[in-house]
């Protein structure tokens, strides 16, 4: 329930910056995933096949200088290490990167006029 509702907040945001959007076949939980694909304007965008679809997810780490680690627990520990203060730790779903990737792929389509 959650899940859907984060992701019903992300495609509301992306509504007012595009006109039609169509999601189909999300289902959470499961714990095998073969494929993730990810179309816009009939173009894939994104498509994870194999261990990189049973890995979409993880954490970003924020530091207090604005430096952000992606999914890295080796880079993350080194900088604590070095003396980084960590600021926060998120959880990355799969609805932040449909909504990274949507975002981006709309502004790119705006920029060249399409």
């Amino acid at each position: 329930m959650i899940a859907k509702m984060e992701l019903s907040k992300t495609f509301q945001e992306l509504k007012n910056d595009s006109s039609i959007i169509i999601v189909s076949h999300i289902i959470a939980g499961l714990k095998d995933i073969d494929s993730f694909v990810l179309l816009h304007n009939g173009r894939v965008v994104l498509n994870k096949i194999g261990e990189e679809a049973r890995t979409i997810g993880g954490f970003r780490a924020i530091f207090e200088d604005g430096t952000i680690v992606k999914n890295d627990v080796h880079g993350l520990s080194g900088r604590i290490l070095n003396g980084s203060r960590l600021q926060r730790i998120e959880p990355v779903t799969p609805e932040d990167i449909i909504y990274e990737r949507l975002t981006r792929e709309i502004g790119a389509s705006a920029d060249s006029g399409g």
